[in-house]
């Protein structure tokens, strides 16, 4: 079974976006508000892709100042372990929840959709924790492996995979690691290393996902395709120096 060229053409772009946008959020200003559960609602290129208006995006503002100060409190309750488990994962499944509920008062249904969609190709084909909250994939240091993008349990949960498929995903992903473990090992550190390892995890992840489709039956590619809709690039303004404000 084969996923549609469409289908994995916006799989493969949001992995490729997802590593810059954890990289370049940090960098602000420029990215967008910070890591707040709505932060993404500030970069330009959303705004635009949305069409949010100088109203709406007045009111995210202050919804997310809100949001994030209850988020907070809420992980300052938990442990550092228990943040990288399943209590930190249930708690960020319900903030995140939250955040959508009331994100679907200020934007329109046809916004909100766009959004989920988008959301769903950054947080979850990119195997992180969403914005806020870090993450999963991409790795970050030469040799250290991380987990392939299928890995998410989010995706296992929206795809409604089988024990079958896991069993079977379970062990691409260890072919993943030792590949990715070999394509980087004696890269080093440095600017010229990280962009080795961007590429060398680009080439990995496009054979996983490729992998990945075979697993999936007709039904579970039309869902994933509905749950990301058409491809999104997430662009960035770099930061400008103090005497350029």
């Amino acid at each position: 079974m084969r996923l549609t060229k469409i289908g994995l053409a916006l799989v493969l772009a949001a992995l490729v976006a997802t590593p810059a946008l954890a990289q370049r959020q940090r960098q602000q200003p420029g990215g967008g508000r910070g890591f707040g559960p709505l932060s993404m609602l500030s970069n330009k290129s959303v705004q635009e892709e949305l069409k949010i208006t100088k109203e709406q995006s007045e009111k995210i503002t202050e919804l997310d100042k809100k949001l994030s100060e209850e988020n907070r409190k809420a992980m300052e309750g938990l442990s550092q372990e228990e943040r990288r488990g399943e209590k930190g994962r249930e708690l960020r499944t319900k903030q995140r929840e939250a955040a959508n509920k009331a994100l679907a008062d200020v934007l329109k249904s046809d916004q909100m959709k766009r959004y989920e969609q988008i959301n769903f190709q950054m947080r979850v084909l990119g195997g992180g924790g969403g914005f806020g909250f870090g993450g999963g994939f991409g790795g970050g240091r030469p040799g250290q492996a991380p987990s392939a993008p299928f890995m998410n349990p989010e995706l296992a949960k929206a795809l409604d995979l089988t024990d079958d498929q896991k069993a079977d995903l379970k062990k691409l992903n260890e072919s993943y690691q030792s590949d990715y473990k070999d394509a980087t090992k004696d890269l080093g550190m440095g600017r010229e290393a990280f962009q080795k390892i961007r590429e060398a995890r680009t080439k990995l992840n496009k054979s996983a996902m490729e992998k990945f489709n075979k697993v999936l039956t007709a039904d579970q590619q039309k869902k994933l395709k509905e749950l990301t809709g058409a491809p999104f690039e997430m662009k960035f303004e770099a930061p400008r120096r103090p005497d350029q404000q």
